[in-house]
């Protein structure tokens, strides 16, 4: 296997839908700011964290969460996931392309709107379970293509147009900072850690960071309870380790609007 190398990607592509040149070019940048040798573990959590935010934004939009969103974070969170997908597989030194062992998850729902959704999330799901196997990681690049083709199923029946919010995205992606520092007041800066200026200047990144996980929690949950497939075991146990046992929603509001 080759290595990719950032020389090429020294610039972001002159069109900005040209997914692969601009995963290379994120990655390449960020690179420069957090160590090469964790890269491969925070791409595939960040894919994660943003097929979760994507669930989470369509959850509000469709009235079936506590907060309201609008639609137009539905498709951002969307154009995050497939511009995440892209940097991943430059991380993970992938072409993604079609094979004989790419997933049919964009088929198997038809035009259920919900399903697609959820399809989403357990394509990246299914991404990270064949990267956690080492003797599975030959299919990384099939697991790669499936969520690619799930994101483009789910654009079609949101009547997203993908292209042009993966151009309003990258737009922002690189016109923006690569990391958020600690300022020299922040406790954090002298403890070690892991509290970050929010990208706001607020100097509240603890507030950031817990909204993030209220949409992973909401994203999990969604999926555990509305799964037509039996297959939910895997988002069972991650929300058990991150968040605890799932509840009925009855039971939930406390310790979830303790986080906010």
């Amino acid at each position: 296997m080759t290595t990719n190398t950032d020389s090429a990607a020294a610039r972001p592509p002159e069109d900005l839908t040209d997914l692969p040149g601009l995963g290379a070019f994120i990655a390449a940048r960020l690179r420069e700011h957090f160590p090469r040798e964790t890269e491969q573990q925070r791409q595939l959590l960040a894919l994660a964290e943003e097929a979760g935010e994507f669930v989470g934004a369509y959850r509000r939009a469709a009235g079936m969460a506590r907060r309201t969103g609008g639609w137009d974070h539905v498709r951002d969170e969307l154009a995050d996931v497939a511009i995440t997908a892209h940097v991943t597989a430059y991380v993970l030194d992938l072409r993604i392309e079609p094979t004989d062992t790419s997933p049919a998850i964009p088929h198997r729902t038809g035009q259920d709107v919900h399903h697609c959704v959820m399809d989403v999330a357990a394509a990246a799901g299914w991404v990270a379970d064949v990267y956690l196997e080492p003797e599975h990681r030959f299919a990384l690049d099939a697991a790669l293509y499936g969520l690619i083709l799930t994101v483009e199923r789910a654009a079609h029946v949101l009547a997203i147009d993908l292209t042009a919010a993966v151009r309003a995205k990258a737009r922002v992606i690189c016109s923006r900072g690569w990391r958020d520092q600690p300022t020299a007041t922040d406790p954090a800066a002298d403890s070690g850690g892991l509290a970050e200026t929010s990208a706001d200047g607020d100097q509240d990144g603890g507030r950031e960071w817990a909204a993030a996980m209220l949409d992973v929690a909401d994203a999990l949950t969604y999926v555990i309870e509305t799964s037509p497939h039996g297959d939910v075991g895997r988002f069972q146990r991650a929300h058990h380790v991150l968040f605890g046992p799932v509840q009925a929603d009855d039971q939930d509001d406390a310790p979830q609007e303790a986080l906010r």
